[in-house]
């Protein structure tokens, strides 16, 4: 899951699978599609073309096997 950190998945299995890992990833193995968002494991800083720097509002990764 490249891209994805561990405190995501962590925060993502708290969420929706009550801290169970294991389903998390049965879900996935299962070809359900779930998404990720990237910004619950700490900011995230967006570089524009005029070298303004930016904290993102929404950085959200979906993974599917």
């Amino acid at each position: 899951m490249k891209g994805v950190n561990s405190g995501c998945i962590r925060k993502k299995a708290e969420q929706e699978y009550g801290g169970d890992l294991v389903k998390l990833y049965e879900d996935l193995y299962n070809g359900e599609k779930i998404e990720f968002d990237l910004l619950t494991a700490g900011p995230s800083f967006d570089m524009r073309k005029d070298m303004s720097i930016v904290s993102r509002k929404k950085f959200t990764r979906a993974i599917k096997f």
